[in-house]
């Protein structure tokens, strides 16, 4: 699915109008040394560019990538680095990546990696309250034979398929980072858990998404702002609405900020007031 940009940053920053793309490992993607770009994507976002660009998992150092675009399909490729990726973040037949254009020329780009369910699903989280600054913080070690952590961007949904929503949470160790971090992914039943509630969890880019589950239950919530509320403070946050994947986007930052969020904390949204779009939040932090 690809989102079509309006406005791209001149740094490494991303905003909401950010053209994203998702492709399905398969075979040749996991063991090969590139991968074929959609190619409405390659025409409208890469204008035939040859060249180097950047590929970023999160806060780790950025994989140098050639792209190449291929006049006879009309398509481009992501070779170069590659096979490097593919192996540091030990991809799998059936992962679905989302690769987020954060930056035009030369491109760069921030990968999401939901991994297929192979497992049951995660535990249920418990709230904890944006005040609480005390909140212990861990990292949880992965051996030599688990798989790389990556960060997941709970609210997207990508193609249609009944695959989608088969994501499971794996450990690993990444090779050649300085620390490890927690990754949950995504999953429809983890995600959307009632009528009235979804989850995210707090990852690199600028705005969140949310699950369009949710808000297909809430269309009156579209291009609204709502209030997130959490003990006796509340923020005004726009939602943004996209068929393919929807964000949090005006006021988030500061409510980001002022709770205190990092990396991999998880966010759980309750609709507490359908006519005023109010939202409890709770937390689990990292």
């Amino acid at each position: 699915m690809v989102k079509k940009a309006t406005k791209y940053p001149t740094n490494e920053a991303v905003n909401d109008e950010n053209p994203f793309f998702d492709v399905r490992m398969t075979k040749s993607y996991v063991d090969g040394h590139f991968m074929w770009i959609p190619k409405k994507f390659s025409r409208e976002h890469l204008n035939n560019y040859n060249g180097i660009s950047t590929l970023q998992v999160g806060k780790d150092n950025p994989i140098k990538m050639n792209i190449r675009y291929n006049d006879n399909t009309e398509k481009s490729t992501m070779g170069g680095g590659w096979k490097l990726f593919s192996q540091n973040y030990n991809l799998e037949i059936d992962d679905s990546c989302n690769f987020e254009m954060t930056q035009r020329q030369p491109p760069s780009f921030i990968a999401t990696i939901n991994r297929a369910r192979k497992g049951p699903s995660p535990k249920n989280l418990q709230g904890s309250s944006c005040d609480n600054n005390n909140s212990k913080r861990r990292d949880i070690g992965g051996t030599s034979r688990s798989r790389p952590r990556v960060h997941f961007d709970e609210g997207y949904r990508g193609r249609s398929s009944s695959r989608d929503n088969n994501i499971d949470v794996r450990k690993c160790n990444f090779k050649g980072t300085s620390s490890n971090r927690r990754a949950i992914a995504d999953s429809k039943g983890r995600n959307v858990m009632k009528h009235d509630t979804f989850e995210l969890t707090v990852n690199s880019s600028l705005y969140p998404y949310v699950p369009n589950a949710f808000l297909h239950r809430h269309k009156e919530c579209w291009g609204k702002f709502v209030e997130l509320k959490v003990d006796e403070k509340s923020w005004s946050v726009k939602v943004k609405y996209y068929p393919g994947g929807s964000k949090l986007s005006v006021g988030w930052t500061e409510f980001k900020e002022e709770c205190k969020l990092e990396i991999g904390d998880r966010c759980r949204f309750k609709l507490i007031d359908e006519k005023k779009f109010v939202f409890e939040v709770s937390f689990e932090r990292n």
